[in-house]
């Protein structure tokens, strides 16, 4: 007896075999774009951290005084109080600057669980800090020397 078709038996096989298939792509998919959100997060976190230290970094090199530390250590002073980076609380790190009109202040990182602003002599501030983004917890350093010292 000739055949000319699929009989109800193989064309169930074959739609659960498709069925798989499909399946295990979508999940490869759904695996893929999980891992390339993760990666962009963490590019952000390094992204923001590098911001943070090239900012303080840069704010310190320009200062045309000793930089003060206040608060136990979670205050940084720039130039006679008019340019500060400041932890108020566990709420991110800060930046103030007085001396233009209006003052203005800016967040610039958030998630911060640990600050800490050194100066050695009149030239060297040494800033560490660990936060958290994206469910990432980083820590950062930087090490910046005065410019303009007497």
């Amino acid at each position: 007896m000739r055949h000319d078709g699929f009989s109800l038996a193989e064309l169930c096989v074959g739609l659960v075999v498709g069925a798989i298939v499909v399946l295990m792509l979508a999940a490869m998919g759904t695996i893929a774009a999980k891992a390339y959100r993760d990666l962009r997060a963490l590019a952000l976190v390094d992204s923001d951290r590098q911001f943070v230290v090239d900012t303080i970094r840069t704010g310190v090199r320009g200062a045309m005084t000793t930089p003060g530390v206040q608060s136990g250590g979670t205050q940084l002073t720039l130039d006679t109080a008019h340019r500060l980076y400041y932890q108020p609380s566990s709420s991110g790190l800060f930046y103030e600057n007085t001396a233009v009109v209006p003052a203005r202040t800016l967040r610039v990182l958030s998630g911060i669980s640990a600050l800490v602003f050194t100066v050695s002599g009149d030239r060297l501030v040494t800033v560490g800090l660990a936060y958290t983004q994206a469910g990432v917890t980083r820590t950062a350093s930087v090490v910046a020397t005065r410019r303009n010292a007497p």
